[in-house]
């Protein structure tokens, strides 16, 4: 679909995709402007392992390039990082799905929510402290990266189960690395009145299985989108960076 213009209905569009024979979606729009009887061409090139996930429009006038999908958007930051762990709440069909890596601005990354079920690791201290999962919060100047994927009604109810302690919130997203706008998407967030957050990072620390299938998540993505998963990542309290207290702990990363 092409999103119409200022114009209103004086405007009408339609659009011919076609398929590269070097692996490039090339989407050719055409556009014309009834009132002056102007024909617009507009020639976006999207890559084809992205076209299958989403169909890209352009506005017309001063209106940035957007995103309009046939399905929702999700964006996973945490354990959702694994296609694996995706897979066990969604079912197979993760396997198939494009992971579009995104930005999202205006929210912090942190360990520091405790999930009800969750049992302590052990991994790295005999106190039951480990207990944390990852967690975004709205602050100022903040961004994490993510990976969306488009969901059904079926799977988004059953990630919202999964995802029981949080709100499901929608903001703005952009792609990863460009920051090119991709339209809205949803994503998991709890807030600081939440009875599930703890921001003493004496008392939760990041529960083993998460820090690790987060990071490998990321780091299978690329190694600039996994030095951003680092980077932007904190324990409770949002004052230290994960990656500070436990480099010399995680395991080696297997990049994709």
């Amino acid at each position: 679909m092409v999103a119409p213009s200022t114009h209103k209905d004086a405007l009408r569009a339609s659009k011919v995709g076609l398929t590269g024979r070097l692996g490039w979606s090339f989407t050719l729009f055409l556009q014309m402007d009834f009132r002056i009887h102007r024909l617009h061409f507009i020639f976006i090139v999207i890559p084809k392992k992205h076209f299958s996930s989403f169909i890209g429009c352009r506005r017309m006038g001063k209106e940035q390039d957007e995103i309009i999908r046939t399905l929702p958007l999700l964006v996973g930051y945490g354990t959702l990082l694994s296609r694996p762990s995706l897979a066990s709440t969604v079912g197979p069909g993760a396997e198939g799905k494009e992971l579009i890596p995104v930005i999202v601005q205006g929210f912090r990354r942190l360990f520091n929510l405790r999930p009800g079920h969750y049992e302590p690791s052990y991994h790295l201290t005999h106190e039951p402290a480990e207990l944390g999962a990852l967690n975004v919060q709205k602050v100022e100047g903040a961004r994490f990266n993510g990976l969306a994927f488009s969901v059904s009604d079926g799977e988004l109810a059953a990630l919202d189960k999964r995802e029981r302690y949080y709100s499901r919130i929608e903001a703005p997203v952009r792609s990863f690395p460009d920051g090119l706008p991709l339209g809205m998407a949803f994503f998991y967030s709890a807030g600081a009145d939440s009875p599930w957050v703890i921001e003493d990072p004496g008392m939760l620390r990041p529960h083993w299985r998460d820090i690790v299938l987060a990071r490998q998540g990321a780091y299978e993505v690329g190694p600039g989108f996994g030095e951003m998963f680092d980077s932007t990542t904190y324990l409770a309290g949002g004052r230290t960076l994960a990656i500070n207290e436990y480099r010399n702990h995680l395991p080696p990363v297997e990049e994709d």
